[in-house]
C-alpha cells in the first residue's frame, strides 16, 4: 500500500512538473512595425488627388499626414516677347491606419490637391518690322482643387523603404467631375 501511494504521489508530482513546463509562457519582445519605429518619411508621390512631387509624411500613432509639393517656373523673356509660366502642385493628405504590420499596412485616406498655373505672355507677339503694333502682356490663371477618399496599402520593400498604392473616388476641378482616382508613392523612412 505504501508503494502504491508512493507511486501515485510520484506520478502526480512528475505530471505537475511536466505540465508546468508545457504551459509556461515565454516573454518575447515584439519588434515594432516600421511606422512605430520611424515616424518621418520622405519620398516622391504622384496622384490625381494627392498631387505629385516631393513628399513628406509624418506618423502619429495610427494617424499620418502627408505634404506633397512640386513648384515649376519657366521664364522665357526677351526685349519684345514675354512668356512666363509658374505652376504649383500642392497636396495635403490624411491617413488612418487600419492594419499595421511588419511587412505592410492597410489604411484609409482623405486627400486634397491644389493646382495653380499662371501664364503671362505677349499678345500679339511683337512684330519687329511694324513698329506701330502695340502689344500687351496677358495674364492667364488656372487654379482648382481636387479632393478624394479611398483605401490604400503600403508594402515595405526594405525595413525603411515603403511603396504605396491608393485607390478611391475623387472630385476633380472644384467638384466639376467625379470619378475613380489612383495614387502611388515611394518613401524612405527616417
Amino acid at each position: 500500500m505504501k508503494t502504491t501511494l508512493f507511486s501515485i504521489l510520484f506520478c502526480a508530482v512528475t505530471l505537475a512538473l511536466i505540465s508546468e513546463n508545457i504551459y509556461a509562457q515565454e516573454t518575447t519582445e515584439t519588434k515594432p512595425t516600421p511606422n512605430q519605429e520611424f515616424k518621418n518619411s520622405i519620398g516622391i508621390a504622384a496622384g490625381t488627388t494627392t498631387a505629385y512631387g516631393l513628399s513628406y509624411r509624418r506618423y502619429i500613432n495610427r494617424f499620418a499626414a502627408q505634404l506633397t509639393f512640386a513648384p515649376y517656373k519657366n521664364n522665357k523673356s526677351s526685349d519684345f516677347n514675354t512668356d512666363i509660366q509658374t505652376t504649383l502642385h500642392t497636396g495635403l493628405t490624411f491617413f488612418f491606419i487600419l492594419l499595421d504590420g511588419a511587412k505592410a499596412n492597410f489604411f484609409i485616406y482623405e486627400s486634397n490637391y491644389f493646382y495653380y498655373n499662371e501664364h503671362v505672355k505677349t499678345d500679339p507677339p511683337y512684330n519687329f518690322y511694324n513698329n506701330q503694333v502695340k502689344y500687351t502682356n496677358i495674364k492667364e490663371v488656372d487654379k482648382y482643387l481636387n479632393v478624394g477618399v479611398g483605401l490604400g496599402f503600403e508594402v515595405y520593400i526594405e525595413r525603411r523603404v515603403g511603396l504605396n498604392f491608393m485607390a478611391g473616388y475623387g472630385a476633380f476641378e472644384d467638384i466639376d467631375r467625379i470619378g475613380i482616382t489612383g495614387e502611388m508613392g515611394l518613401y524612405f523612412k527616417l
